[in-house]
């Protein structure tokens, strides 16, 4: 398989691979073209390592629209997810990816493991400490 590049643009956000991570920062709204572009980022890692983490940027992320939250949920992949961490959010982002994480517990086949740190180096060590979980299975 050829070598991805590091750094992608999906409009003003930007997706940064590094192995089986996925670091993004969102700036403002999410839109649904640009899941859709981060979802393909994302299977080209977990057909490169069998699994993937991810650490979101939460401090200047804008809205989710219900598609795009439709979507994540739908979508596969999820399942080779071993933690998604998102640092630097507001208290209204934490309470609302709280509360999509809770929805998709009850009402789909897939799971978010998802916590909230105040800095990335906590919220890489969160996820660094999960990736034996993924390697398990």
């Amino acid at each position: 398989m050829p070598r991805m590049p590091p750094e992608h643009t999906l409009g003003p956000h930007t997706v940064r691979i590094e192995g089986d991570v996925l670091h993004i920062t969102l700036r403002g709204e999410f839109a649904l073209q640009e899941m859709q572009k981060l979802v393909e980022l994302t299977d080209d890692v977990i057909a490169r390592h069998g699994f993937y983490g991810a650490i979101f940027d939460g401090s200047q992320v804008g809205a989710i629209p219900p598609a795009v939250r439709r979507m994540s949920g739908q979508w596969p992949g999820l399942k080779k997810c071993y933690g998604n961490v998102i640092y630097g959010a507001s208290f209204s982002v934490r309470t609302i990816m709280s509360l999509v994480a809770r929805g998709l517990k009850l009402f789909s086949a897939n799971s978010l493991e998802i916590a909230f740190f105040k800095s990335e180096p906590e919220a890489r060590a969160w996820l660094t400490a999960r990736r034996p979980l993924a390697a398990a299975d």
